[in-house]
This record gives structure tokens, sequence and C-alpha cells, in this order.
């Protein structure tokens, strides 16, 4: 399976995952300008804005978190969505790790993976 087919299906499953878990799902693959958030979902009164990463099944749950820049686009591109889209909300920003074994997806959730929005 190529890198891109695997992406997708990872947030498939990340999706399927929050969805169980009570998110409302608002947007996937939102592009912002030339950002891009993976999935952006309410959970109760909070806005999630979710980046979904792929591993292997020995590295699920150790990887390190966002490297700065990867952070700092994230943030970004909640800014433009809140200016476009939303108003003033709860921000929070999550990441989901996910391996596949056999044929279903092992999915690790780290919920506000970095701090507050600027």
């Amino acid at each position: 399976m190529n890198r891109r087919a695997r992406g997708r299906e990872a947030e498939e499953a990340a999706v399927a995952y929050l969805e169980q878990q009570g998110y409302r799902i608002l947007h996937r693959n939102l592009r912002l300008g030339r950002l891009e958030v993976d999935i952006i979902a309410h959970s109760g009164d909070t806005l999630v804005f979710v980046e979904v990463k792929t591993a292997s099944a020995d590295l699920l749950g150790t990887l390190p978190p966002l490297k700065p820049a990867q952070e700092e686009r994230l943030r970004s591109a909640a800014e433009l969505y809140l200016q476009q889209f939303q108003g003033c909300e709860e921000v929070r920003f999550d990441l989901i790790t996910a391996f596949r074994q056999d044929r279903e997806w092992k999915i690790h959730h780290i919920l506000d993976a970095f701090g507050p929005l600027h």
C-alpha cells in the first residue's frame, strides 16, 4: 500500500474512532490557503483540531509530539479557521497515531497534544 493510501485509511480509522467517542466531525482535510487540517471536530463545547499520523506497531504511543514547524502550521490553520468560520470557542489540539495490525487500525489518541492557541 502506498503512503497516500495508507494515510487516507488511517484518517478514516481516526474519524470512525472519534465518532465512537462522541465527537462531531465538522471537516476533513480542510485546506486553508496553503495549510491543511486533517480533522476538525466538536467535543462538547470544544473545537478540536486533530493531526493524524501513521506509525508502526512498535512505535504506537511512543511517537514524539509534532515538530515545532508542524505545530506552528496547525496553530496558524486554527487561527485562520476561527477567523473565517467560527469566532471564539475553546480550542484544543489532539494528535492521533494509528497503525494497521492485520486488517484493523489501532488508534492512540493524545488529548491536548500541545498547549492552547497562542
